[in-house]
């Protein structure tokens, strides 16, 4: 392999290694992550963040895929304005959710003037119902 043939294959793994990076980077798209991957339940669908005279709610839906029932589900609220600048994060319980069932959840955030433009949602913990 001559030095031409070296830069090239060179140049092809940086080009690969920069795909990939791009790919996996930050989304401004809503999300939800579960911390613990032995509890099955995840977002049922995207947060809605809603603005009505000066209050400013975030919720939605979660979905229990597992063969047992939860209480005390933990969650982690993060809302984020249009620049991806993290505004507002709070936890908050949700009572039970029943196996195969869906749960709601609704927070009212504490409105300081700043547009929060989405939402992700983080399952921290849950606690099997006996």
């Amino acid at each position: 392999m001559d030095k031409k043939d070296g830069i090239i294959v060179v140049l092809v793994l940086i080009i690969i290694v920069l795909l990939v990076l791009s790919a996996s980077g930050n989304s401004t798209t809503t999300s939800t992550k579960n911390n613990s991957s032995s509890i099955p339940i995840e977002l049922d669908n995207t947060p809605s963040v809603s603005q009505d005279q000066g209050s400013l709610s975030i919720g939605g839906m979660l979905k229990n895929n597992g063969n047992v029932d939860y209480n005390n589900v933990k969650l982690c609220i993060q809302g984020y304005n249009q620049d991806d600048k993290l505004l507002y994060e709070k936890n908050t319980t949700v009572a039970g959710i029943k196996a195969g069932e869906d749960a709601d959840y609704n927070i009212n955030v504490d409105y300081n003037g700043e547009n929060i433009s989405y939402a992700k949602v983080t399952v921290l913990s849950a606690t099997p119902a006996s």
